[in-house]
């Protein structure tokens, strides 16, 4: 706020000023949005990105698990990662394009989500979008190279403090070393939800199952669960899971065995989003 000179504001407009400062309340548990941000963890949510804010995700996902690590390896701090970075702009209410890439097998991602049904357009707190995109595996010798995605996140706020949410998850070619004839698709449903503590921290978890189509050998359901800090336009989530995957057409196959005494590891996702 700029400051003002005595000479420049009268005792009027100085009580006036006071008057407005003193009136205004802290943001209430009421007034927040269902989902802070337009990914859970790795689930995506219904929200969309506010119309002409360009938003930058940061994920972050440590090799080795806690239990491998353990003291002297910091628990999985010290050990390298697979980071990803996206940008997703608000080009419309309903209209989202994105893009991005991970380092799991120099991963590209792409596509555009779609508000299919905004919260407060009926009766009930329901809300609904769809990821409708792609990925490029840029890594040199693999069959299944492109991939076809989509994710429907259903969501539902319960009251002030809670949000649930099922996300039904499609892609094809997901048998990234299989031949031609490897599972052409893969189907997963994924479950989340958000517990608000307060307007800047909530807990947060998913679980996700592969309900048809290819499943990698010897898999396993993937789950995340974490704290997120929501400041303005910036959130951090602090997390422990069982996968290092982040993107769908991953996902969808099943997580895999990547620790020796545990498979569970930490990770984080840092979003940042710009107004223009």
């Amino acid at each position: 706020m700029p400051s003002f000179d005595e000479q420049e504001m009268s005792e009027e407009q100085l009580e006036a000023l006071h008057a407005y400062m003193t009136d205004l309340e802290a943001p209430s548990l009421e007034d927040k949005a269902t989902w802070w941000n337009i990914d859970l963890l790795s689930l995506p949510t219904p929200a969309m990105p506010a119309n002409r804010d360009l938003e930058l995700h940061f994920s972050h996902r440590f090799s080795e698990s806690i239990t491998d690590a353990g003291g002297e390896g910091l628990y999985g701090l010290d050990s390298f990662a697979f980071p990803g970075f996206w940008f997703s702009y608000g080009l419309h209410e309903r209209v989202a394009p994105y893009f991005g890439r991970t380092a799991n097998l120099a991963t590209w991602e792409y596509g555009v989500k779609l508000g299919l049904l905004l919260e407060g357009q009926i009766s009930i707190p329901l809300s609904i979008a769809a990821n409708i995109g792609g990925t490029y595996l840029d890594a040199d010798g693999l069959p299944n190279a492109t991939r076809f995605t989509v994710e429907v996140p259903i969501g539902m706020r319960l009251g002030n403090r809670a949000a649930l949410q099922v996300v039904p998850m499609y892609s094809t070619n997901p048998d990234e070393f299989g031949g031609d004839d490897s599972g052409s698709s893969s189907t997963a449903l994924g479950f989340g939800g958000s517990i608000r503590l307060n307007t800047r921290f909530s807990l947060d978890g998913e679980y996700i199952v592969n309900v048809g189509g290819f499943a990698r050998d010897a898999s396993f359901n993937q789950w995340q669960t974490g704290v997120t800090i929501h400041v303005h336009k910036h959130l951090f989530s602090l997390l422990v899971g069982n996968s290092v995957y982040t993107t769908p057409d991953f996902i969808v196959g099943g997580a895999i065995q990547t620790g020796i005494k545990s498979n569970v590891r930490l990770g984080f996702n840092v979003v940042r989003a710009f107004s223009f």
